[in-house]
């Protein structure tokens, strides 16, 4: 039995880094067990308590073909708007401008179309051209000359 005793020290002394470096991988296991069970732990709370951003997330990413739809529709409809207002104002709307008829202001604008032309009269009378041609008929000439601009004379 003598024998025995030394035959345990001398195999625990060989065994011993072994029994150091098992223990420490399986330290390192039980490390790494822990860890990979505390991240499952966390993704599973998240999933099934999530914060007010996930559910914002979650909730934009889960409809976003209806946002596109949407803005899609809207898009279109600004689109049309846009389009007909174009076609009505070429087809259908004039570019005239209406001019209402205040009789104190067109009396004013006669008498200044009037003394224009009559100063154009003077001009070309000094040229050698009758007064009498343009002194005749200022409303049609004015008339005229606002239906060459675009107004719409009343």
């Amino acid at each position: 039995m003598k024998r025995f005793g030394e035959y345990a020290d001398e195999a625990a002394r060989f065994a011993s880094p072994y029994i150091k470096r098992t223990g420490e991988f399986f330290s390192d296991a039980g490390d790494s067990a822990r860890e990979w069970y505390n991240e499952k732990k966390r993704a599973y709370e998240r999933r099934h308590n999530p914060s007010l951003w996930d559910r914002l997330c979650d909730a934009v990413n889960g409809s976003m073909r209806l946002i596109l739809a949407i803005i899609g529709l809207i898009s279109a409809i600004a689109a049309g708007i846009v389009i007909a207002r174009a076609v009505i104002k070429k087809l259908y709307c004039s570019n005239h401008k209406i001019v209402s008829y205040d009789s104190s202001a067109a009396e004013e604008q006669k008498a200044a179309e009037k003394d224009a032309v009559q100063f154009v009269a003077e001009d070309d009378a000094e040229d050698g051209e009758p007064e009498d041609e343009y002194v005749s008929e200022p409303d049609e000439a004015s008339d005229e000359i606002k239906k060459e601009k675009g107004y719409i004379v009343l």
